[in-house]
């Protein structure tokens, strides 16, 4: 019969995949949040989307950073 060695080491911080594969939002300094939006704003968005061959994530970050520097402008 053989049997299994384990090694135990220790971590100082959570592990960066969860259960499954899928990765941790922290893994990477990225929150998530939810917003409600008109349909045609979402409708809209995905359009761009499809048309720049961006993801919705990516266009929504760039209108944040936008409003941001416009805000902090003045």
């Amino acid at each position: 019969m053989k049997h299994a060695a384990y090694v135990m080491v220790p971590i100082d911080e959570p592990p960066a995949v969860l259960p499954g594969g899928k990765p941790t939002s922290r893994a990477d300094g990225m929150r998530t949040l939810s917003v409600n939006i008109p349909a045609q704003q979402h409708k809209t968005l995905r359009r761009l989307a499809a048309e720049t061959d961006r993801t919705m994530q990516d266009l929504v970050s760039e209108a944040l950073e936008d409003l941001f520097n416009k805000l902090d402008s003045n």
